[in-house]
């Protein structure tokens, strides 16, 4: 789908089967559903293939990735889909020295 506003109600709740899994530069699956007439899309499950914890836990790592997914949020429209720009942040993010 792409860019998508996604709210995780009750994400916190140590119920919900995706706490921990919704942090910042993970990355993995998630499901959501939208409902009829709303622009916001409602977090339903969520799994983390890969955390990133090196670049989590150093300011200077958080503010390079940082810088660079602001760059891809501002240069993509809503719901437009491009696999191959996810695919190339998690390489970034993978095999960068500063992240």
């Amino acid at each position: 789908l792409g860019l998508v506003m996604v709210l995780a109600k009750g994400g916190r709740a140590r119920k919900r089967q995706f706490v921990g899994s919704v942090e910042p530069f993970n990355c993995g699956q998630v499901s959501f559903e939208k409902k009829e007439g709303r622009d916001l899309y409602l977090l339903s499950g969520a799994e983390t293939a890969l955390a990133l914890r090196k670049l989590q836990s150093d300011l200077e790592h958080i503010e390079a990735a940082t810088k660079v997914v602001e760059l891809l949020l501002r240069s993509q429209n809503h719901e437009e889909c491009h696999p191959e720009l996810y695919a190339l942040l998690e390489k970034v993010f993978q095999q960068s020295p500063l992240i």
